[in-house]
């Protein structure tokens, strides 16, 4: 799939080919949206196609001045998407594809695991223009690519999406700026609402050179910023952002040798005996146990564990006979402590009377 300007310019295809792993800073401005600032830290951030694994340090400070902090892991692979918080039991979401996920997963999903740093640089951060491009019909569509300056006097191409839903269809829905001379990344994309063509998202992307073990340097996003635009104000002056975000990508590593655990359950660090809650593609939830970085049901993780004679997990334990022996075994020990203690208090009273008698003798 090409988009071609005088054979200038190419919208690329392929691009989740590229496997990186890198930490990516999150900080979230005070505004209206969200009235207290927000930071967060991806500490390993991997992608490999589709696949995500992510570690998150989050801290949210909340209006009364205290800060609300904890660590989530993610992974997303062909088939599964996991995430755990500050290592609770694990949520376990099953896929047939990870295009066609259910909504509450895919919406964890983003939550959790975060944008594609590609989807930036090579999209407008929810999806790569290359996906996009071929989704929309000509009928209700069209695409305009025309060249331009950017701020440097620099050549760049303005790309323009137009849609039938926009109240001025002269007016285009998306705007992507293309840099050909940084490796044609988008360095801005504007989304505009339907209704009067104002801007609704602004999203402006410094990309730099990272170095590729064996092959040539590419260029990728590393300082991303978005901003939702306030409302016009009445004096014409420049509204306040509704919401503004920076993203910082640090520490970039392009084809890093991964181990085969990276994509798996492996990756959340769950002890053998946690809870996982399985949430099947219909929406059936089931109950599983992790063993060995493995969800696996009770009774055959009870068996595993017991083998190794670990401590069963809270709810999978012994069977009912023998949680009736327990209860009556502890039962039976609370009742001797009592009569130890009462024998104990009984005796000390009738030594001190002795004593007192004595004396008085």
């Amino acid at each position: 799939m090409e988009l071609v300007v005088g054979q200038q310019l190419k919208v690329r295809s392929g691009i989740h080919s590229i496997k990186y792993r890198s930490t990516e800073i999150i900080d979230r401005q005070a505004s209206p949206a969200y009235p207290s600032p927000h930071s967060e830290t991806t500490t390993e951030k991997v992608e490999q196609g589709r696949w995500q694994a992510v570690v998150n340090n989050v801290n949210h400070k909340l209006i009364d001045g205290t800060t609300n902090s904890y660590i989530m892991r993610a992974v997303m692979n062909a088939s599964l998407f996991a995430t755990e918080m500050n290592g609770a039991s694990p949520y376990l979401y099953n896929h047939a594809n990870v295009d066609n996920m259910a909504l509450n997963e895919s919406d964890r999903c983003r939550c959790d695991c975060g944008p594609s740093l590609l989807n930036y640089g090579f999209g407008d951060g929810n999806f790569p223009l290359s996906d996009g491009y071929p989704k929309y019909p000509a009928d209700r569509c069209r695409w305009q690519a025309a060249q331009a300056k950017n701020a440097e006097g620099e050549r760049v191409f303005l790309v323009r999406f137009f849609c039938d839903f926009m109240k001025d269809p002269s007016i285009p829905f998306y705007e992507w700026t293309i840099d050909p001379n940084r490796g044609f990344l988008a360095t801005r994309v504007v989304e505009r609402t339907p209704q009067n063509g104002l801007p609704d998202l602004e999203v402006n992307v410094i990309p730099s050179l990272v170095a590729v073990p064996g092959g040539e340097s590419i260029w990728l996003p590393t300082s991303i910023e978005e901003t939702i635009p306030g409302r016009p104000r009445a004096d014409g002056g420049s509204p306040a952002p509704f919401e503004h975000l920076v993203r910082r990508y640090t520490s970039i590593e392009v084809n890093p040798d991964l181990p085969a655990s990276t994509f798996s359950l492996a990756f959340l660090h769950s002890r053998d005996g946690t809870m996982v809650e399985k949430i099947a593609a219909d929406g059936k939830r089931e109950t599983l146990v992790m063993v060995d970085s493995e969800a696996l049901p009770r009774d055959v993780a009870r068996r595993i564990l017991t083998a190794k004679r670990l401590p069963p997990a809270v709810g999978i334990g012994a069977p009912k006979r023998n949680r009736y022996v327990l209860l009556v075994n502890a039962s039976l020990a609370v009742a001797a402590c009592c009569c130890f203690i009462f024998w104990r208090t009984k005796n000390h009273r009738f030594s001190r009377s002795a004593n007192q008698e004595k004396k008085l003798i």
